[in-house]
């Protein structure tokens, strides 16, 4: 999981479409965490992928694979999560624990296979696991996208500061 980098703004505005469209503004809030956060590894990844054999480019498939792999599980979970969430805050809920979740077996799985170790991981599903956190406590403070957007951004700063401390990550 990225916050800076190529596709960061595609992902943000498309994740924020989705979650409007499937439940509004507090939707839209989260949509946009989830999107700003795996999009840019799918670009990465399908960029890696595409110029896996060019001449001019070493690409290491098997960390594309495993880095498609994390990152495609991460969203797979994340809306497996909100379709068995229960209604209100329980679906975005199930929209981080379903990404951290996911993201944590799959980077087990991911380490069995890549050159990368699975600390250095930490960030895929550690990170929806804080900011989750923070943004439920935020919301259950004051019930309003706002407070959801500010406990995601808090969430993520948190975050990405545990994951550089455990997988010097960032």
């Amino acid at each position: 999981m990225h916050l800076t980098g190529p596709g960061i703004v595609v992902g943000l505005l498309s994740g924020l479409l989705v979650g409007w469209l499937l439940a509004g503004w507090n939707g839209a809030v989260i949509g946009a965490f989830v999107g700003a956060s795996t999009f840019p590894d799918l670009f990465m990844g399908g960029w890696q992928a595409v110029h896996a054999r060019s001449a001019r480019n070493y690409v290491e498939i098997h960390d594309t694979v495993a880095l498609l792999l994390v990152a495609v599980g991460t969203v797979a979970g994340g809306v497996l999560g909100y379709a068995l969430g229960s209604e209100g805050f329980g679906q975005a809920r199930g929209v981080f624990l379903g990404m951290a979740l996911a993201a944590f077996a799959l980077a087990l799985l991911a380490t069995t296979f890549s050159m990368v170790p699975f600390r250095q991981r930490s960030v895929a599903w550690l990170g929806p696991l804080v900011v989750g956190g923070l943004a439920w406590a935020a919301y259950a403070l004051w019930n309003s996208p706002v407070a959801l957007a500010l406990g995601i951004v808090l969430g993520s700063v948190v975050a990405g500061a545990l994951a550089q401390r455990v997988g010097g990550v960032g």
